[in-house]
């Protein structure tokens, strides 16, 4: 729906890693990761619908998946449980 996004925090400079977290966590579990990563990356951290701070949205994965790319946008994707099936 237009107007549907997702919270998201950027960290770092360079090539962009986009990082998406499993259920029933947040972006802040990517923290340690997410760290070390900014030393020579732009690391974006994502809340998945309904997760974090991003708004509860009626989401199937092929549209929580179009979610996550309008937010990271062109990058490489990381994701654990459902964020690496939203990655998929």
């Amino acid at each position: 729906m237009p107007g549907d996004r997702l919270t998201t925090t950027r960290t770092g400079a360079g090539g962009r890693v986009v990082l998406v977290h499993g259920f029933t966590q947040t972006a802040r579990s990517w923290d340690p990761v997410a760290g070390r990563l900014a030393a020579d990356h732009e690391v974006v951290g994502v809340d998945a619908p309904g997760h974090g701070g991003s708004a509860t949205i009626s989401a199937d994965l092929d549209r929580a998946g179009g979610l996550v790319v309008d937010a990271g946008g062109p990058a490489a994707y990381v994701g654990y449980s459902l964020g690496a099936r939203i990655c998929l």
